[in-house]
């Protein structure tokens, strides 16, 4: 089912990849989105002269989520995470062993949950103290009463809907977003922190949101251009309200072509999951 689902979402947004190299693509995907050892690595980081105001880093899951805070933090940046509740408790104790590795070496960070109600005033502490704020856009989760509305942002060959959060609270608090990309050769992760994106009360909120959101998801277009599976959101944007459907075409009557089709079993059931439009059917 996840390479079923992953397929049809790889050709969904980079339809020029063909059929038939999607598994040998998912398989290198698996391999490549492994939890991490940090102590095997080194890293370098690129654009820290850039940070002269407190703002929002922005990362994105590119293999290496787990350890940028950690090098981060080594490189001498104060910040803290942004986070939901449910990611949190799912990997509470990896996060907590990071944290508790911190404190060790007289360094820290706090967790801010996404859900509370509080949320904002939790930020603007931080900031104006002088932490950044570290945040996963590509993880589209978010409190309903700051950032429900999902903001449509061009990508490759269609849209992705995204959390507009990153944006509102850049704009509300007036603080620059800091886009974040991580590569990994070899065993050196490379960060690079990017030009960062300054919010201006004379454009809209609105205006400042669409664009904002858009310039966050070009960067992260450019670094996936060519390595399509550093990404490590392929297998579940139809999860997680990234990906929005128009319609499906109606197939009723017609024979499914075996090229763009994909038998699965979960259960008892065995599934069909047309890849091309994503109509599903059961056997």
């Amino acid at each position: 089912m996840n390479f079923a689902f992953f397929s049809a979402n790889l050709h969904h947004y980079v339809p020029s990849i063909p059929w038939e190299d999607h598994n040998e693509l998912y398989a290198i995907f698996k391999r490549y989105h492994t939890a991490r050892n940090p102590e095997r690595y080194m890293s370098t980081i690129e654009g820290l002269n850039g940070l002269n105001q407190a703002g929002i880093l922005t990362g994105f899951h590119l293999g290496q989520h787990e350890l940028l805070p950690l090098y981060l933090a080594r490189a001498g940046i104060d910040f803290d995470i942004l986070i939901s509740k449910k990611v949190y408790q799912k990997y509470q104790n990896h996060l907590n062993a990071h944290r508790a590795s911190f404190d060790d070496a007289d360094r820290h960070f706090d967790f801010l949950f996404a859900e509370d109600k509080y949320m904002v005033l939790r930020i603007r502490r931080s900031l104006y103290s002088g932490r950044h704020i570290l945040v996963f856009a590509d993880g589209n989760i978010g409190a309903n009463d700051i950032d429900g509305l999902l903001v449509p942002v061009s990508f490759f060959y269609k849209e992705l809907h995204v959390r507009r959060g990153v944006a509102f609270i850049s704009h509300l608090l007036q603080v620059p977003v800091y886009p974040v990309l991580d590569q990994l050769t070899d065993e050196i992760v490379k960060i690079t922190i990017q030009q960062p994106i300054h919010p201006s009360f004379e454009l809209a909120r609105t205006d400042y949101i669409r664009e904002c959101m858009q310039r966050i998801f070009d960067v992260l277009s450019e670094r996936l251009n060519d390595k399509w599976m550093d990404w490590g959101c392929w297998d579940y944007l139809h999860q997680n309200g990234m990906l929005r459907l128009n319609g499906c075409e109606d197939v009723s009557g017609k024979l499914l072509s075996p090229e763009h089709t994909f038998a699965f079993r979960k259960g008892a059931k065995t599934f069909i999951l047309d890849r091309f439009n994503y109509n599903i059917f059961i056997l």
